[in-house]
Formats: structure tokens, C-alpha cells, sequence
């Protein structure tokens, strides 16, 4: 499992591990999808479950993974993703609800990492990415062979809905999954149905 670029590790699946069974490792996406990708080559689940940060960086490390490593991807529940940055809205930074949350990202970053007093080179280093990245074609995504579960909230403050639907019409077989009264921060505003989601998908429920 691996979560955004704000999402702390013990807030994975909402703060719920996943059951014993499923023996999910974790993996630590810092200021780029692709670091997150290189710790991600070590870990043995075969399912990548793409919790979700700021921009869903975890749901586009779930396609990439389908896309460039299907051998270690049995599903993938990508939450919250872009596949190129114009499915992105414009000025989602002065959005209050993402102002909040990267607020409190801030202080939790200061309480949980090694490095506490680096939140804004962390956020200068990320919001870079942001911009430049990812930008699939339509023939990288339809060589998508693996289950994927395209899943956004139903007012995401960040990723544009029709994009949402484009990623899911463009990936084979992708699945598509709108979560009624929630945003980008569904694992927080309902974290029980955000689960559901999850586990149904992985088929536990």
C-alpha cells in the first residue's frame, strides 16, 4: 500500500491495516511518485492499493506500476489520480479545504519526520512534480492490461471529474467508482465507506 505525498504511514486505508492475510508491505512516497516506485521494487504484495495525498500521487504510482511493472501489480485501486497535469484544477492551492489539510500536514510532518524543520523545501520539491508530471498518452494507458478501479469523491477539490472519467474509459477494463459527499480527502470524511471500497475491491468484503 502506499499513500500520498502528505499522508502520514499509519494513516494507510484510514488508519486501518489491511488483514493479516493479505500481507501488504508498505512503501514511503516522498517528494515524487517515482522515489515511492523505487522503495515500492521491494515490497512483495501484489496488489497496489493507491491511497491518497495531495493529488493522489499514490493512485498515479498505482497506474505506473501496472503500466511499467505488471509483474508486481495484481490490482490497482487508484484514488484520486491524474494521468496527464491538465486533469488537475486550476488554483486547487487556494482551495480552504486543501489549505487546511496541507496546514495540517505541516504540523504533522513537524511531529513525525526526521527531518521537521524542512516541511516547505518538502513542499517546494513536490509542488515541482506537480507541474510537470505525469503526462501519459491514450497508448500508454490503453497497454494497461491489469484491474484497476478508477475512484474519486463526488466534489474533488483537485482532479477534474471528466478527467476521472477519461482515465477509466482509457485504461482497459478499468473500473470506474464515484464516492457520493466526499472530495479528495474521502479517507477522512468517511473513512468507513472508504474502506469498503477498498477491501470489496481486493475482494476481503
Amino acid at each position: 500500500m502506499v499513500r500520498g505525498g502528505f499522508g502520514r504511514r499509519d494513516v494507510v486505508v484510514s488508519g486501518r491495516r489491511p488483514p493479516p492475510q493479505r500481507k501488504a508491505d508498505f512503501a514511503v512516497a516522498r517528494n515524487s511518485f517515482r522515489t515511492a516506485e523505487n522503495d515500492y521494487e521491494h515490497e512483495q504484495s501484489k496488489n497496489a492499493v493507491a491511497n491518497p495525498g495531495r493529488r493522489g500521487e499514490a493512485g498515479i504510482l498505482g497506474i505506473d506500476l501496472a503500466l511499467r511493472h505488471k509483474d508486481r501489480v495484481g490490482k490497482a485501486f487508484a484514488f484520486a489520480a491524474n494521468t496527464v497535469v491538465s486533469g488537475v484544477k486550476e488554483g486547487v492551492e487556494k482551495n480552504p479545504t486543501f489549505a487546511a489539510f496541507i496546514e495540517r500536514a505541516g504540523h504533522e510532518y513537524a511531529e513525525h519526520s526526521a527531518t521537521p524543520k524542512e516541511y516547505d523545501a518538502f513542499v517546494d520539491q513536490i509542488s515541482k512534480m506537480w507541474f510537470d508530471q505525469p503526462n501519459w498518452t491514450d497508448a500508454e494507458l490503453k497497454a494497461i492490461d491489469r484491474p484497476i478501479l478508477v475512484v474519486d469523491g463526488d466534489h474533488d477539490e483537485a482532479i477534474k471529474r471528466e478527467h476521472t472519467e477519461y482515465i477509466a474509459a482509457t485504461i482497459p477494463h478499468a473500473g470506474l467508482l464515484i464516492l457520493p459527499n466526499a472530495s479528495h480527502f474521502a479517507f477522512l470524511q468517511d473513512p468507513k465507506m472508504f474502506n469498503f471500497a477498498i477491501l470489496h475491491f481486493l475482494g476481503d468484503e
